[in-house]
């Protein structure tokens, strides 16, 4: 008998692309990320199933917006996912 060289990992059953994402058995997930620079009809189905399971939704953003400083903008992020962590 040949062992597997690496663990096989159960794969769930596909999802209807229409099908809504939901946060269900995500009891570890502290806070959801998404960047709204790039927010689309996908990011608006993660962050809405996260809402609705309670979790906190936080706004970040990857290139540094018109008319901040790089510290105080990833401050303002830092701040924003900490007290997400937090509530």
């Amino acid at each position: 008998m040949h062992e597997i060289p690496y663990p096989v990992r159960h794969r769930e059953p596909r999802r209807s692309r229409n099908a809504r994402p939901s946060a269900e058995g995500c009891e570890l997930m502290k806070a959801s990320a998404y960047n709204k620079q790039t927010a689309g009809p996908q990011t608006g189905k993660v962050k809405a199933a996260a809402e609705d399971s309670g979790i906190p939704v936080v706004a970040v953003t990857e290139n540094l917006p018109q008319g901040e400083d790089h510290i105080s903008w990833m401050s303002a992020q830092i701040h924003a996912l900490k007290s997400a962590l937090d509530r």
